[in-house]
């Protein structure tokens, strides 16, 4: 399959995240209940679990090639830790990065990259949100610690204001050399779009 079919995929997954973080904004909102605030606050961390799921779903489709030689059944892979794991060691740079997009002064040339310096999901944050994600999804054990639900709460917004900051425009490093810009949204279009820059041989001898 070709970086541009990937690249499709990868923008599929980008948007069915948006449709579940606004499910998560609905159950927020009060605009849809599960009836009670304690499946309510597990709703949302499912969606949640399952959106970091498609992130590392995400980076699996853009280092597809080299994750399938070393997975035969690469097909069946869910767990977003696992899949994290492997691609760390397959392709060091493979997880997104987050961006800020200026207007370029240069001719020909419509904006300029710079590092986002605002709140991000990092790799470790991503590990552990999804751990405290897992935690939820289990009925509790009568004899064991009761759960701190506030602490769950009040935990939603800024989790999915770094999910936000990691995704609205970022890049994803290909092991090729070239590199996908992802906008989860652009001016006139709610659409994910997807662009891919091609390395630049270096002919300077």
């Amino acid at each position: 399959m070709s970086e541009g079919n990937d690249l499709k995929l990868y923008c599929n997954l980008m948007s069915e995240i948006k449709r579940r973080d606004q499910v998560i904004r609905s159950l927020l909102q009060g605009t849809t209940t599960t009836l009670y605030p304690m499946t309510n606050i597990e709703s949302i961390y499912l969606q949640i679990r399952k959106i970091l799921e498609l992130i590392a779903l995400g980076s699996m489709v853009a280092n597809k090639k080299e994750y399938s030689k070393q997975h035969a059944k690469f097909q069946n892979h869910y767990n977003a830790k696992f899949i994290l794991n492997d691609l760390k060691n397959i392709n060091p740079d493979f997880y997104p990065k987050p961006i800020k997009e200026t207007k370029s002064d240069q001719p020909g040339i419509a904006s300029q990259w710079q590092e986002y310096d605002g709140r991000a999901l990092s790799k470790d944050d991503f590990v552990k949100l999804y751990k405290r994600c897992g935690s939820l999804m289990h009925s509790q054990n009568p004899y064991g610690k009761n759960k701190n639900i506030s602490f769950y709460k009040s935990n939603i917004e800024i989790s999915l204001q770094k999910i936000e900051g990691l995704l609205n425009s970022h890049t994803v490093q290909l092991l090729s050399g070239n590199l996908y810009l992802i906008h989860m949204k652009e001016k006139g279009h709610d659409q994910v779009r997807g662009y891919i820059f091609k390395k630049v041989a270096n002919t300077i001898k």
